[in-house]
């Protein structure tokens, strides 16, 4: 899950001086001290990965190149837990992918011929989200869903300059290229969202088509001004867990043994109406099993201690005029209490092409309701 803290952009610069600073000021406030420490865990700041064999890897000639880089290492993805198999149904094959940036685990849909499509997860989930969805969506879609870095089974990199969004945008992209494909479309769901709008930056004549569920548009400075307005008022409550885990060290001391309680409360907290969201248990103790891996609550928490670099980036991106050029769609749960619906006011100032879809749901809504959003991403993607 991930907060709405892009800083509020106004054409005045006088107004934009005074909203970042009032953004920076109330982050660093909040946050106490350093909170984007070098390493995930606030001490060193060294590459390294939990090391346990895979098996069935793709090992590309950059990666055999690249490799003194640091992450390249066959070694560093964490393997299957003994007990995964129980959520396997053949339906999407694990297999490793080893590329210079990294190691990483993907699902595929195995469907070589179809039209690729990149499904990305949030947190604190990984690929397992998107079997549900895979199961109702149009058979001549290609699935490939990787486990993003530091999550699922990829390998648990504690550099946390590692998971800036632009760079697990450009791991992706390095598993495309590993996996030949040249135009693919790309969905993302929560930080999935957001590396799913970095890619589609980075490289807009490969993503042919975009679709963002449930997290901020990046370049949406508008909104994020009304959303910051309306945190004020309920004194940010809801980016408790963001916080919490800002503090250097403390999910690394307080998680560990304790993932049963902290995995479920996610998915099972009041909905922006009042309901409860009703989540398979079988997707839950899955996501339970991945964070116990070793490592996970430091890299897990990376994704939120790297956040103000990733909002001076994003500044940048506003400020030098960047669009979203290809056809999109905003899926969007609308029961979420983080992201809430100021956040999807003014998206045509930032797409060339955008359509926005509601469903009666909570922020996991792939999760809750992944028929739904399977058949809107049907009448997206093929038609």
């Amino acid at each position: 899950m991930f907060k709405n803290s892009v800083p509020g952009i106004m054409n005045n610069k006088r107004r934009l001086n005074v909203v970042v600073i009032a953004m920076a000021a109330f982050l660093f406030a909040s946050c106490g001290p350093d909170s984007t420490d070098n390493t995930a865990e606030g001490v060193t700041s060294s590459l390294r990965a939990v090391p346990t064999g895979t098996g069935g890897s793709i090992e590309t000639g950059a990666a055999k190149q690249g490799r003194g880089a640091g992450t390249g290492d066959p070694t560093s993805c964490v393997g299957k837990n003994s007990d995964d198999n129980q959520d396997e149904d053949g339906s999407m094959a694990n297999r490793t992918i080893v590329v210079d940036r990294g190691c990483f685990n993907i699902r595929d849909r195995g469907n070589a011929d179809g039209t690729p499509v990149i499904m990305i997860h949030g947190w604190p989930e990984n690929s397992f989200m998107w079997k549900a969805t895979t199961s109702y969506l149009n058979a001549g879609l290609r699935v490939i869903a990787p486990d993003l870095r530091g999550l699922g089974r990829s390998e648990r990199t504690l550099d946390v300059n590692a998971y800036k969004k632009e760079e697990l945008a450009k791991d992706v992209l390095a598993i495309a290229d590993a996996l030949n494909l040249t135009t693919f479309y790309v969905v993302g769901h929560d930080w999935g969202g957001i590396v799913a709008q970095e890619m589609a930056l980075l490289a807009p004549t490969r993503v042919t088509k975009l679709v963002i569920i449930n997290i901020p548009v990046i370049l949406n400075y508008q909104a994020a001004a009304d959303v910051t307005t309306y945190m004020n008022s309920v004194k940010y409550f809801p980016y408790w867990y963001q916080y919490f885990q800002m503090q250097p060290g403390l999910a690394e001391a307080m998680i560990p043994g304790n993932e049963e309680v902290w995995v479920p409360y996610f998915f099972s907290t009041k909905a922006a109406d009042g309901t409860v969201p009703v989540i398979p248990e079988k997707s839950i103790n899955h996501y339970v099993r991945a964070y116990k891996r070793a490592n996970t609550p430091a890299t897990g928490a990376s994704y939120y201690r790297i956040l103000s670099q990733d909002q001076a980036h994003w500044t940048q991106l506003v400020m030098s005029g960047k669009r979203f050029t290809m056809p999109s769609l905003y899926i969007y749960g609308n029961k979420d209490s983080v992201v809430i619906p100021a956040n999807i006011n003014y998206l045509s100032s930032c797409f060339d092409s955008i359509t926005v879809q509601q469903i009666a749901a909570a922020h996991f809504v792939v999760d809750e309701k992944p028929q739904d959003v399977a058949n809107l991403l049907n009448g997206f993607l093929v038609n």
